[in-house]
């Protein structure tokens, strides 16, 4: 039987992101892991979740909002963070009816662990590919991020066209 997926230099600009990001995930996750983190049961969910969190607090409905996905979704990922002590949930001073979601010291170091994590990828790959291709992307994410954000933020209103 033929593999009628497409070639890698067939791969749209959505899929070579996915794909790299899936990757760069699963290479900090086992980084992290390997260097034996004191952190390691930390997911890569959580990661990206305590990446999230301002320095005072944020609240769920801020969360779901920056990562793009439900409150629902969101409560679940912080009640499974809080049992593994990586967040604490606070009254938030603004609202009685919210409550602020702040990083534990554990939840500090799973993400200063995943930031080291990240960095050793990065280096690694500088050697692997070359540190000028590394920084060609870097520059070019630099500059597709804002304009993603703004296509975002322009198709909620009126659709993509």
């Amino acid at each position: 039987m033929r593999d009628t997926r497409p070639s890698r230099t067939n791969d749209t600009l959505g899929q070579l992101l996915l794909k790299t990001a899936r990757l760069y995930n699963e290479l900090a996750t086992r980084e992290t892991s390997r260097s034996g983190a004191k952190s390691s049961r930390a997911r890569s969910a959580h990661t990206a979740v305590l990446s999230y969190i301002d320095t005072d607090g944020t609240t769920v409905t801020a969360l779901a909002n920056r990562l793009g996905i439900s409150k629902q979704a969101v409560s679940q990922l912080i009640d499974d963070m809080e049992a593994n002590g990586f967040i604490s949930r606070a009254a938030s001073p603004h609202d009685k009816r919210a409550k602020l979601i702040q990083a534990t010291a554990r939840g500090r170091q799973a993400l200063a662990e995943n930031v080291d994590a990240l960095s050793a990828i990065e280096h690694a790959l500088s050697k692997n590919a070359s540190k000028a291709a590394v920084l060609q992307l870097q520059g070019a994410l630099t500059t597709l991020l804002p304009a993603l954000e703004s296509l975002k933020a322009t198709s909620a209103k009126r659709g993509l066209n």
